[in-house]
C-alpha cells in the first residue's frame, strides 16, 4: 500500500484532545498512528528504543508517555514481552472500505500477531461489521485450537444425551408421549468441574427455527430492496483515498462508476492497489481495469489470475549465446569471394609490371 496513513481533521477538535492531551501527548499521539512501524489493523511491533530515537526523546520520556497513554488516557494497550502495540480506536476512524483485497490483507496481518489479546481490544471499536466480524472470528477460532474444548467425561456424557434424545424423539413419533413439555432434563458436567443443566423442548426448538428462517428471509428482502450504488460509490471513493491520499474528483468518480459496470468493485480497487504499490497515478490504475475489460477479466479472482500470468510474461527470457567462433566465420569472406579478390589483384600486378618493361626499353 502507499506510504501514509489518514488523519482525521477533527482530531484537532477532539474534546480530549483540547483538555487533556499535553503538547508531547499530541506529538506522541501522532507519531503513533503514523510512524513507518503502523499496519493496517491498528496493532503493530514497535520498540521503546526506536520511538525515542525517533522522537528525539529520552528513553525515559518515552516509558512515561507510554505509561501515560495506557494508564491514564487508556488509548493504547502495549506488551512490553512482545513489543507490540495497539491502538483503541484505530478500527472507528481507519477501516473506511471491507473489499476483497482489504480483508485479505487484515487476514494476513492477524495471522503475523503474536499477542492475540491485542486483537480483542481493538475489536470493540471497529464499526465495519465484516471487519469486526473477522477480527471477532479470528479471536475465537485461535481461542479454540489453543483450549481444549470438553474432557473425556463430558464428551461421553453429552453422546449419551443426544442418544436419549434421539430416542425420546422417536416415541414421540410413534405417539408414546403426548406430552408437549420439557422431554428431558439432566445435569451435564463440563471441563473445570462445572455443571450446565441441558433442557430440550422440541416444539419450541421447532418455533425457533421457523422464526429464525422468517428472521433471514426478512433480512434478504430488506438486502434485495436497498440500493447498492451508492455503497458501491462510497466504497471506491474510500478505497481510491486509501490507495492515492486524496479524494477522486467528478471525472475520476465518472470512472468509477463507468468500471463497476463492467468490473467487480474488488478488482477495481486491486487495480488501484497495484497502482499505488508502484508508485502511479489513478491513469495507470485505469490502463490496467481497460485491459482487463479488453480481455473479459471482470472479478477479482480473475484479474488475481491475469496479473499471475503477466508476472510470469515478464521474467527475462534465455538468449541463444552464439560462440566467438562462429562469429567470426561469418565475419570472414567466402572461399569464392577469397579467390575472386586473388584473381584480380594478380592481374593487376601484371599489368603493372608489363607497363614497368616497356618503360624500360624505350629508354634503351
Amino acid at each position: 500500500m502507499a506510504h501514509f496513513r489518514m488523519l482525521q481533521l477533527d482530531f484537532w477538535k477532539d474534546v480530549k484532545v483540547l483538555e487533556e492531551f499535553t503538547p508531547e501527548d499530541r506529538l506522541f499521539f501522532i507519531y503513533l498512528l503514523t510512524n513507518p512501524y503502523t499496519s493496517s489493523i491498528g496493532i503493530y511491533q514497535i520498540t521503546k528504543k526506536a520511538a525515542a530515537f525517533e522522537l528525539g526523546y529520552s528513553i525515559e520520556s518515552i516509558n512515561s508517555l507510554f505509561d501515560r497513554f495506557e494508564n491514564h488516557h487508556k488509548l493504547i494497550k502495549y506488551n512490553s514481552k512482545t513489543r507490540e502495540i495497539a491502538i483503541k480506536n484505530w478500527g472507528k476512524h481507519n477501516f473506511r472500505n471491507s473489499g476483497k483485497p482489504i480483508l485479505d490483507m487484515i487476514s494476513k496481518e492477524l495471522k503475523s500477531l503474536k499477542d492475540i489479546e491485542l486483537i480483542k481490544y481493538v475489536s470493540g471499536q471497529i464499526t465495519d461489521p465484516k471487519i469486526k466480524t473477522l477480527f471477532d472470528n479470528y479471536y475465537d477460532t485461535y481461542n479454540a485450537s489453543c483450549n481444549d474444548t470438553y474432557d473425556d467425561t463430558y464428551n461421553d456424557t453429552f453422546k449419551d444425551e443426544v442418544e436419549k434424545s434421539e430416542k425420546v424423539e422417536e416415541c414421540r413419533d410413534d405417539g408414546i408421549f403426548n406430552d408437549t413439555s420439557t422431554i428431558r432434563q439432566r445435569t451435564v458436567p463440563r471441563k473445570g468441574g462445572q455443571e450446565v443443566e441441558v433442557e430440550v423442548e422440541i416444539e419450541q426448538e421447532v418455533e425457533e427455527e421457523v422464526e429464525v428462517e422468517e428472521e433471514v428471509e426478512i433480512e434478504q428482502e430488506v438486502e434485495e430492496e436497498t440500493p447498492q450504488a451508492t455503497t458501491t460509490t462510497t466504497n471506491l471513493s474510500d478505497g481510491y483515498f486509501n490507495c492515492f491520499g486524496q479524494l477522486p474528483n467528478q471525472y475520476q468518480l465518472n470512472d468509477l462508476n463507468n468500471f463497476s459496470k463492467s468490473l467487480e468493485d474488488d478488482a477495481i480497487l486491486f487495480a488501484m492497489i497495484k497502482a499505488s504499490d508502484q508508485d502511479k497515478s489513478f491513469g495507470y490504475a485505469k490502463a490496467i481495469i481497460k485491459d482487463w475489460i479488453k480481455k473479459g477479466v471482470t472479478t477479482y479472482d480473475a484479474a488475481l489470475r491475469e496479473q499471475e500470468q503477466f508476472s510470469q510474461s515478464k521474467q527475462p527470457q534465455k538468449q541463444e549465446v552464439l560462440p566467438k567462433w562462429f562469429k567470426e566465420r561469418k565475419e570472414k569472406p567466402q572461399q569464392e569471394d577469397y579467390e575472386q579478390l586473388s584473381e584480380e589483384h594478380n592481374q593487376e600486378v601484371n599489368s603493372f609490371f608489363t607497363q614497368f618493361k616497356k618503360g624500360v626499353k624505350n629508354e634503351k
